[in-house]
C-alpha cells in the first residue's frame, strides 16, 4: 500500500473496475467526486456511513441513486451529513430503480 499522500500512476482502465458492493463510512467528499465515482464504477449495492457532502448537497446524488437508470440494485444510507446536518439517518432500500 502506498503512504499517505503519495501519487500512483498508471490508473485503471475504468472498464475493467466492476464493484459488487461499495461501502463508504467516515469521510468528507465533494458532491461531484461522488457522484462522478458512483457513475464511473456503479456497483451492484451501495452503503455508506457518516460521509459528509461538502460545498454542495446530496439531492443530486439521491436522485442518481433513486433513477430506473442506475444499476445500484440495492442501497443503504446511515447518518448522511450535508454541512452541519444529517439528512437521514438509517435509510435502506432494495431495488432501488422500483422505488422511483
Amino acid at each position: 500500500m502506498p503512504p499517505i499522500g503519495a501519487t500512483i500512476t498508471g490508473q485503471p482502465s475504468s472498464a475493467n473496475i466492476k464493484l459488487d458492493y461499495c461501502r463508504l463510512a467516515e469521510f468528507f467528499v465533494s458532491e461531484g467526486d461522488l457522484l462522478a465515482f458512483l457513475k464511473a464504477h456503479p456497483p451492484r449495492r451501495f452503503s455508506s456511513h457518516h460521509v459528509r457532502v461538502i460545498n454542495r448537497s446530496w439531492a443530486p446524488i439521491l436522485e442518481h441513486l433513486y433513477s430506473p437508470h442506475t444499476s445500484i440494485e440495492s442501497y443503504h444510507l446511515d447518518d448522511i451529513v450535508e454541512g452541519s446536518s444529517i439528512l437521514m439517518f438509517q435509510v435502506h432500500a432494495e431495488n432501488a430503480a422500483s422505488i422511483a
